[in-house]
C-alpha cells in the first residue's frame, strides 16, 4: 500500500539526475521505495523498485535530495546517498 509520493527535480542538488520528473513512492506493505516515470501518453510505468526491509512512511524529494521516514515508534529517518 503506498503511503505518500513525491515528485523528484534537481535543486540545489542532483544526486539523482535519472530520476528527473519521475514519482517516488514510499511502500507500507511493499516496503519498498518505488520510482515510477511516465511516458508520452502520460501511462505510468514502474522504472525501479527498492527493498528498504522495513514499512517506508513517507518519502520527500527536496531540492535535488531523496529522504525516506520509516513507519513506527522506532522509525528512522534516511537521507538517500548515490553510489
Amino acid at each position: 500500500s503506498p503511503s505518500s509520493i513525491s515528485i523528484y527535480k534537481v535543486g540545489k542538488y542532483n544526486d539523482f539526475p535519472t530520476w528527473q520528473s519521475n514519482a517516488l513512492i514510499s511502500g507500507l506493505s511493499s516496503k519498498a521505495l518505488i520510482v515510477v516515470s511516465f511516458d508520452k501518453n502520460k501511462s505510468a510505468v514502474e522504472r525501479y523498485r527498492y527493498d528498504m526491509g522495513e514499512r517506508i512512511r513517507s518519502v520527500q524529494a527536496v531540492e535535488g535530495e531523496v529522504f525516506l521516514l520509516e513507519d513506527g515508534e522506532e522509525a528512522r529517518l534516511f537521507k538517500l546517498i548515490p553510489d
